[in-house]
Parts: C-alpha cells; sequence; structure tokens
C-alpha cells in the first residue's frame, strides 16, 4: 500500500475513533433491546406543530389586513392593479381583511394603499406573509410577520 493511501486510512480511521464510531475499549458489546418507536410523549412539551424546513415553505393563516386610523377618510386599498383589480375604499375608524381575496388569487398578489394620492404600502403578498397595514394621517405602520 502507498504512504498517502496509509496516511489517508490512518486518518480516516482517528476520524471515526474522535466521532465516536469506534468500538469500545472494554470489550463489551451493548445491544439495545428495544427499538424506538418514534413517538415521545412527555408532560412538559406543547402539542406538535407541523415541520417547517425552511422560510417560506409555510402557509400564514392570515394575510393582509388594512385599518385607517381617525381623521383619514381617503384611504383605498387596491388588489392586483394592471390585471384582476378591485378596489376597497376605506373610512376612518374602519378595518378590512383581505386574505380571502388573497387566498382566490393564488397569492402573490400585489397590493397597493394609498392615502389621498400618496402610496403609503405597495407589495407582493405571498402565501407565508402576513401583513397589518395601519394608515395614519401623516404616517403608516406595517407589521410584518413571516411563517
Amino acid at each position: 500500500m502507498s504512504p498517502t493511501r496509509t496516511a489517508v486510512v490512518a486518518l480516516l480511521v482517528a476520524l471515526a475513533g474522535c466521532a465516536g464510531f469506534a468500538p469500545a475499549d472494554d470489550g463489551e458489546t451493548t445491544v439495545p433491546t428495544s427499538t424506538p418507536t418514534g413517538t415521545h410523549t412527555d408532560a412538559t412539551t406543547s402539542p406538535p406543530t407541523e415541520p417547517h424546513t425552511a422560510v417560506g415553505t409555510s402557509h400564514a393563516p392570515e394575510h393582509l389586513s388594512v385599518r385607517a386610523s381617525e381623521n383619514v377618510d381617503n384611504v383605498t386599498v387596491t388588489l392586483a392593479p394592471g390585471g384582476d383589480t378591485e378596489t376597497y375604499d376605506l373610512p376612518a375608524y374602519r378595518e378590512v381583511d383581505l386574505t380571502r381575496e388573497v387566498h382566490e388569487r393564488g397569492h402573490d398578489v400585489r397590493v397597493v394603499v394609498e392615502r389621498g394620492n400618496e402610496t403609503v404600502f405597495d407589495r407582493r403578498v405571498l402565501a407565508y406573509e402576513s401583513f397589518d397595514v395601519t394608515v395614519y394621517a401623516n404616517d403608516t405602520r406595517v407589521d410584518y410577520v413571516v411563517v
């Protein structure tokens, strides 16, 4: 065997021993007496949830809510401008939840919120996103959640 190959094998054996793959030195061999069932019950754990493998693989239960605060009467919300457009006028102290409308359009829906002639929110709403938009007389607050 070549010296390089011998060194590589020795290195692999050493790494296997460090990782715990080598047999124990005491000469005893332990064999598991039972097989794991895959279920674990513990009174302190919370109920199981759906696994999340990465950002964007889940679905938000709510997608879009827009509120107009006091003294703001000229708020409009437009879904899918330039396509299957739907516009909602929002008087002061009112809120509109457009989750169903976003679902019906299959997500990835562009939403534009305007206060008068000023655009205060312009964004595409994806399946894993949730937006709560509050329009004030001189400001806009957007709460954004990704699940």
